[in-house]
Parts: C-alpha cells; structure tokens; sequence
C-alpha cells in the first residue's frame, strides 16, 4: 500500500480522490493547500489539509497525485515536490486505451471512461478529464488539461501548458502550440498558434494569452545515483525523444559501479526553461602529478550524453553554460570530455565548448514499415546475406531477463570478438559490467542470440530500449560463424524494435571515422539515413591541466606522440 497525497483541494481535487479510492494499491494521507485550513471532508470522510512545508516532511517514498485543473497552476504548485515525491500515472478502472502501443511519463491523471486508441505519445502532468478520446499518432507533451468529453482526432500534436474546454473537438493532424486556451464546445479545424485563445465553431482567435507562470526554483541542482527517483523525475520533464536510456540514473550507475567515476546529474532551471546533464567525476590522483589539492576531470559515459535542453532558447543556454563553468571552477574541475547523442544532435556551439565531427552514424527509421526497408533501405546484396542465413536454418532468440549462464557465455565471446579484432582495452567488458547492465536496467536490455540449426551460439547482441529509441550497444560472434548472422541478427532487431513501438534504430558507427570502415559499410547496408557523432574538448583549469600533461609525459614520453590528441591522455 502506497501512501498518497492530493496537490489541491478543490473541485477537481474531489474527483482525483474518487479516482483513487477507485484504485487499489493507495492510501490517501491528506491534501497540499495553501489556504490555512486544517481539514476538509469529502465522501464523509476527514483529512488533513497540509502546507508545502507540512509535506515536504513525508519521507521520500510518498506518491503525489495532481488535484489542480489548471495546467499553470500545477506548475507551480509541483515545482517545491519534484526533487523529492514520486508521481505516479493514475489510471480509472474504465480507461479503454492499448498501453502496449502508448508512451506515458509521470504524473498524469485519467479519469473515467477516457479512451486512448493506439501509437499514442504523451508527456507528464496531463489531466485526462472524463470522457476524453485521443486518436492514434497523437503526440500529447506536458502540463495539458483536456476537460470532459473532449475528442482529439488522429495525428494531433498538443504543446505544452494547453487548457481544452469540455466538448472541444480537435481535427485530425492539428498542432496546437503551447500556452494555448480552446473554448468549450469549439471545433478546431487550424494549427492554433502560442500564447493564443480560440473558440467557436469554427474556432477562432479571440485574444492573445496573457497567462504567465510565476515561481521561485533554485536554478541549479545537482543528484547523484541516490536520487535516482528525483533524477528520473527531471528527466521525465524532456520531450519523449530526449528520455533516452544514456540519460538515466541506472546507465549511469553501472559505469559507477564498474569504477568509471562518480555518477553526477547536473540540472539548470529558470522559469518553465530546464537543462539536465549527466556525466562521470573522476578523481585525479594528486600524489602521481604533484598536486596540492584534489582536482578533478568530468567526462560522458561509455554511449552518449551531452546536455539536453527542452528549449532552444538562446539565452536560457548561455545562462546554463555560464551555470556550469562555474559549478566546475567551484568543484575544481581542469576538463571535460563528451560525447554527444547522435540521435538528438545536442552539440552546442563552439564558443559554448570546442567540439568537431567525429564520425557519421548509422540510423534506421523505424517509423517506415517493414516492407519499405527491406525494398528501398536494404541493399540487395543485405538482402541476398539474410535470405542465405534463413536458409541455413539460423534462429533468432530473444531474451529480456538472461540467466548468469546466459552472460557469461556472452561474456566469453564478445571478450573473444575483441582480442580477435585488437581492441583498446576501452572496449573490454568485464562480466562484472554486463551482469550490472541487466541489473540496472532490467526493464530496458535485451539479449539477442543468434542460434545454429543444432541451437549453438554463433552470434550475440546487446540492445537498449527506452520509449522510442532501440540501441545496437554490444555484439560479438563466434569462430564458426559465417559472413550472415550479422546481417541476420540486425534484421531480427529491425522486426522486433518495431514490434514494441521504437521509431528509430540506432547502430551507432564505424571502428574508424574513415567512410570506408568496414563496419559502417556493413550498417549502411541497413539504412541510407545517417546521424552525426560529435566530441566536445573543454579545459577548465588551463594552468593545473597544463601541470598534468607535462608530469604525464615526463612520465610517459613514449606515449607523448601517439595520445596528443587524447583529452584526458593521463588517464592512460
């Protein structure tokens, strides 16, 4: 039984509290108001009214729900919570919706007999009032009310911080953008622009929107692993394609683990404006460079990282940027090293941090169907491959929660791939490293096998998934399997990835930045679409970074040439 608390206490709060008392699994402790009352009674029943200083001292494990209907108002209403209280999706028993094919973050209220079709994207802190249809291929983001009975089409795009009137009905493949009013019992059959109110039949603007959203947040917040809840939290404020598995709490905490640095989430907010920042701290050993204190160096985990932004505002990113130099200066961090999501492009500019095109990368949209691929993305020659690993009888197994056994044969020969092919000893895993990935994301791993007609294992993968992203991360193959089970095992994750609602596949790129890298080749055989990879290279601290490269090579001068590229070559 999980203990509750109700944000508001009025009229819609009634309704949150019927819903509960709807669902099993909760216990409502009271109700957050501001208004100095000490009790309130709903269902003949009495419970306490508490202040935000009242409820902050609920002990962390405590869940939220949303009582407010109106989206600014429960912006800032949340905001002193976020970093603590979990906010759990709270769905009525007579929601009609296919939760196979629908994406959800936190916080979200469905209230009885709301239908929700299929394929369906929707943010956090949405009020799904009763009676309320949303058609396929919407994509709903954050802090929405949609108020009784409304119907919204097919294809529709909802921003953020948008009240929809009872009875509204929204067209199919309108865009409506944030901050945005629609009347009650209009018809919407246009793109509804910012900050704009419309309504009638057919809707039309009828004023500017003058809603403003005033609050007070510390602007920087730093988590560590011990706040996974508060740091996926945040994350679950980003638009869905940014949630990506890089990004989390449990991807971070198996680089911890393994001895790779400390887990950090750098967090930056002002007004309705946030940035987030995951990254590895690393101690920098004083005694072995001569240091009179403790410094540090920071760099993005094994993958991709980088910040992400849920606005392009110029301003809010050289506000976060100036934020962060001097999070590093005061935490004496000398450099920083990142690697950048190709999927999300979040490079910055260079006067931001000096970075450059590493590599191009190998993207597969997931959103074409099966048919399409294979006709006009597959090469012909991938195709030939694939049909010869059909015919040899090759067979693919799947597995989300694998045993010891199944890693540790894993283990061997993806440690056999990489001897054989001379790997960096950055590429080495130890089975320690691959146990803690299905550990920690247990939810988001998947081990794919692929087997010989007397089920050997010839060819094995490891793949992410989170919302609508699927990960190509590691894979090996034995010494008696041929030139197909590559191509093999790939178009199985092709099916597969689209089978559970993934819009893209990313296989990451080639071993070099060469256009002519074997292994971009044979990912290019899958797909014509290509994402960019790019570093980022930052020293913080010029003077004691320039003291570590010159004790690093005095102490290394054979390596002096061959790493002068390298970042953190004192790492090595």
């Amino acid at each position: 039984m999980k203990n509750i608390l109700i944000l508001g206490a009025g009229g819609f709060a009634k309704e949150v509290h019927h819903l509960i008392r709807q669902i099993e699994g909760y216990n409502i402790l009271g109700f957050i108001h501001e208004k100095p009352r000490s009790t309130i009674t709903f269902d003949h029943k009495e419970y306490t009214v508490f202040n935000e200083k009242e409820a902050l001292e609920f002990s962390n494990d405590t869940c939220i729900a949303i009582g407010i209907g109106d989206p600014l108002i429960t912006k800032n209403g949340i905001q002193p919570f976020l970093d603590k209280f979990q906010f759990p999706n709270l769905v009525h028993p007579t929601v009609i919706a296919d939760w196979g094919n629908i994406i959800t973050g936190i916080g979200n209220i469905f209230t009885a007999k709301v239908m929700l079709t299929t394929n369906i994207t929707i943010g956090s802190f949405n009020v799904f009032n009763l009676s309320c249809t949303v058609g396929h291929d919407t994509i709903i983001g954050d802090f929405n009310v949609l108020n009784p009975r409304v119907n919204i089409s097919g294809g529709v795009e909802i921003g953020n911080d948008i009240f929809i009137g009872s009875n509204a009905t929204i067209l199919q493949y309108i865009k409506i953008e944030d901050n945005a009013v629609i009347g009650a019992s209009s018809f919407v059959n246009k793109h509804v622009g910012k900050n704009i109110t419309v309504a009638g039949v057919p809707a039309r603007p009828i004023e500017s929107n003058k809603r403003k959203i005033i609050y007070s947040i510390e602007p920087v917040k730093i988590f560590t692993v011990e706040n996974a809840i508060e740091w996926n939290n945040k994350l679950k404020l980003f638009q869905i394609e940014n949630q990506d598995v890089f990004f989390t709490p449990e991807y971070l905490k198996i680089q911890e683990i393994e001895g790779l640095g400390q887990a950090i989430c750098f967090t930056f907010r002002k007004g309705n404006n946030i940035a987030l920042y995951p990254f590895l701290k690393n101690k920098i050993d004083s005694e072995k460079f001569e240091l009179s204190e403790q410094y540090y160096d920071i760099e993005t985990a094994y993958g991709y990282g980088g910040p992400i932004f849920n606005t392009d505002h110029p301003t809010f990113i050289e506000d976060f940027y100036t934020a962060f130099n001097n999070y590093c200066k005061d935490s004496k961090i000398i450099a920083e090293f990142v690697r950048y999501h190709p999927l999300l492009q979040n490079f910055p500019n260079k006067k931001h941090i000096p970075n450059f095109k590493d590599r191009n990368t190998v993207i597969i949209d997931l959103k074409k169907n099966y048919y399409e691929l294979w006709e006009n993305e597959y090469h012909s020659k991938n195709r030939n491959i694939i049909r010869k690993a059909i015919n040899n009888g090759y067979k693919i197994q799947i597995i989300s929660h694998p045993t010891l056994k199944d890693l540790e044969k894993f283990h061997e020969i993806y440690s056999y791939t990489m001897t054989k092919l001379n790997a960096d000893d950055f590429y080495f895993f130890s089975l320690k490293y691959i146990q803690n990935t299905f550990i920690n994301l247990s939810k988001n791993t998947y081990l794919f096998k692929v087997l010989s007609n007397d089920n050997e294992i010839i060819c094995t993968s490891i793949f992410f998934h989170l919302n609508q992203n699927f990960h190509y991360h590691l894979s090996a193959r034995t010494e008696v399997s041929d030139n197909t089970v590559n191509n093999f095992l790939i178009d199985a994750a092709v099916q597969f990835a689209q089978s559970i609602g993934c819009k893209k596949l990313h296989l990451g790129g080639g071993r070099t930045n060469h256009e002519e890298d074997s292994l971009l080749k044979f990912k290019q055989s899958f797909s014509k679409k290509s994402g960019e990879f790019y570093i980022g290279k930052k020293v913080h601290n010029e003077s004691i970074y320039n003291q570590v490269i010159q004790s690093w090579e005095n102490q290394n001068p054979d390596k002096k040439e061959e790493l002068k590229k390298i970042l953190l070559r004192y790492k090595f």
